[in-house]
């Protein structure tokens, strides 16, 4: 075949009626040439672009997609007893919030995360129920490291939604030795001041009398991350370290 009757096929059958004696003159023939080069040349670009030039930024891109960061929460030290009995320890939550300005504009996030993101087990939690007077609504709690992955994963699908861990002390023996150990609080200023050379961030809690002030600098404990590497469903494959 020559070129003539290549575009003449081609035009046939994209306008369903002959266009061949389009191609009698020189100059379409010769634009309709120059056309099929710009393309291919187009192509050939794009694949450098994206296998060679771009190369280092898509890698990039992918590695941030598959490894995630979990923030992993200072653990707080253990009270014990001389034989051993636990009588302070921890539990650590992660949980999802919302600022109630943002509430009414995020029907479509919240739902997102109910139906694709959290585990199906989990009742989707009804806006018409939180209360009105806090400024920050609690959307989800008790995540497992799975739910925190697909989060991260799809965190830029839901904005207005925000990640919190905390830490809650847990007495097993109830309040039979709370005169004792003490009780945790919200880190206030004059707490920086006492403890300035620790970083304590606003909404950290710190040991406000007892054995839980006494020992604060041993008992506080070290924030940290961890990082864990997933599918792109957000399935928990291995942790990095």
């Amino acid at each position: 075949f020559e070129y003539r009757d290549i575009f003449c096929l081609v035009f046939n059958f994209l306008l369903q009626k002959s266009a061949c004696s389009w191609f009698d003159q020189p100059i379409v023939l010769l634009s309709g040439l120059l056309l099929i080069r710009f393309l291919i040349f187009l192509g050939v670009f794009k694949i450098i672009q994206l296998s060679i030039i771009n190369k280092d930024s898509y890698e990039a891109e992918s590695e941030r997609n598959r490894i995630i960061e979990l923030p992993v929460y200072p653990t707080r030290g253990l009270i014990k007893l001389e034989d051993g009995t636990i009588v302070a320890e921890n539990i650590v939550f992660h949980e999802l919030f919302i600022e109630r300005k943002l509430l009414d504009n995020s029907a479509e996030q919240i739902n997102f995360l109910f139906t694709q993101v959290l585990g199906k087990q989990r009742p989707s939690s009804e806006t018409d129920s939180f209360p009105k007077n806090k400024s920050e609504l609690l959307i989800a709690d008790n995540l497992t490291d799975e739910e925190i992955s697909r989060f991260k994963i799809f965190s830029e699908l839901m904005p207005n939604l925000k990640l919190r861990t905390s830490l809650r002390r847990y007495l097993p023996h109830k309040n039979l030795f709370s005169h004792v150990t003490g009780h945790l609080g919200p880190v206030s200023k004059e707490d920086k001041i006492i403890f300035s050379q620790s970083n304590y961030s606003n909404d950290a809690l710190i040991g406000k009398v007892g054995i839980e002030r006494t020992f604060e600098e041993l008992l506080k404990g070290k924030a940290g991350k961890s990082f864990i590497e997933v599918d792109v469903f957000g399935n928990r494959i291995r942790e990095i370290n």
